[in-house]
């Protein structure tokens, strides 16, 4: 069987819950995407762009893909912050119940007040996998107070599908801080995840997309590498 793990789900809102800034849609990553799907000239909503998805999928070779929500950005308070992409559990869960080669990847943010409760509702849904971007969401995976939502997604034998490494698409809460979120998607941050028992996927191994990503970001891919000896250990 072959899955594709990793579709991004996305939507304006028009029929859902999604959202996508403004800021988002001015973004040459936006511009480029729009581009490649040959959409630049059409109306882009929720059931565009979902009956884009569907339609790739469907004519594709693959048995399976997952859709992925994204939730939003918090702080440690557990107050939302800036959030630049959101696309809610329940709205992709719905698809995957309707669409039989669609699996469902949830997405919770660890300082969610009811964190614990969405993961287990997701999982209720029939949750694939966990996805995050830490320095989207604001997620710092190395936090101590995490270690009970990693215990419970172990115990629950969820995989957490976690972007490590550079990222260009889904800007931060505060972009003007761009450097400092960037250090969330080091790749040894996501060690006390392993550490406490989940499976974790390190989505795009540290591989850095402009020349300047191997610059700012040289040790990230050192210590993917480093970790993966480890796991062949």
């Amino acid at each position: 069987m072959i899955i594709d793990i990793h579709i991004h789900m996305a939507g304006t809102g028009s029929e859902s819950g999604c959202y996508m800034s403004d800021y988002l849609k001015m973004t040459p990553a936006y511009l480029i995407m729009l581009i490649t799907t040959n959409m630049i000239f059409k109306k882009v909503n929720d059931k565009t762009i979902r009956q884009h998805h569907l339609k790739i999928l469907e004519d594709s070779k693959l048995d399976r893909g997952v859709f992925l929500a994204m939730d939003e950005a918090y702080n440690s308070k557990g107050e939302k912050m800036t959030t630049h992409l959101y696309t809610p559990n329940d709205y992709v869960a719905e698809i995957a119940k309707k669409e039989k080669k669609v699996l469902f990847g949830a997405s919770v943010h660890p300082d969610r007040k009811d964190a614990i409760n969405e993961m287990e509702k997701v999982v209720e849904n029939g949750a694939a996998l966990m996805k995050w971007i830490p320095s989207s969401q604001n997620i710092n995976p190395e936090k101590k107070k995490y270690n009970s939502f990693y215990k419970k997604l172990a115990d629950l034998e969820i995989p957490l599908l976690c972007h490590v490494g550079a990222e260009h698409t889904i800007p931060e809460p505060n972009p003007l801080l761009k450097s400092r979120y960037h250090k969330l998607n080091n790749p040894a941050n996501i060690i006390q995840a392993l550490e406490c028992g989940v499976k974790v996927i390190a989505a795009h191994c540290c591989t850095p997309v402009f020349f300047l990503d191997t610059v700012l970001f040289k040790d990230y891919f050192k210590n993917f590498l480093s970790l993966m000896k480890k796991s062949i250990k």
